[in-house]
């Protein structure tokens, strides 16, 4: 039998989170603002207390995972780093400073970190013990 861990149901929740926020991306702005800053928020405290839970980096850095789950930290890191450009341009179009390139590069910036994030979820569980 497979145990998910905590950690793993808040990843699969915050990701619904943000395939929700996708799907209000045209017809609610403000609701499309706040589900993919709830799930970028619930990414990013999931990794932050990896860290101090877990030591993760280190972990990381060692030699001791095998390839789907370098795979998985790879992504999930790719996916986190790009949260910062999203958020930034985001809150610029809601708050209407930005035209249509901070929009352009929004979604440029949005779909590769969906892409990552998504990526990472699916080799997330390669770190279930069977």
């Amino acid at each position: 039998m497979f145990s998910l861990t905590p950690y793993m149901y808040v990843a699969i929740a915050s990701y619904f989170l943000l395939v929700l926020g996708l799907c209000y991306r045209k017809s609610n702005r403000q609701l499309h603002a706040r589900l993919m800053s709830g799930a970028i928020a619930a990414d990013i405290t999931i990794v932050f207390l990896l860290q101090i839970k877990k030591h993760v980096i280190g972990t990381a850095l060692s030699s001791t995972l095998n390839i789907w789950q370098q795979l998985h930290v790879a992504a999930s890191v790719t996916a986190v780093l790009l949260y910062l450009p999203v958020l930034i341009l985001g809150y610029r179009l809601l708050r209407h400073q930005a035209g249509s390139r901070t929009r352009s590069w929004h979604i440029r910036f949005g779909l590769a970190a969906f892409l990552f994030r998504t990526l990472g979820l699916i080799w997330m569980f390669s770190f279930i013990e069977k």
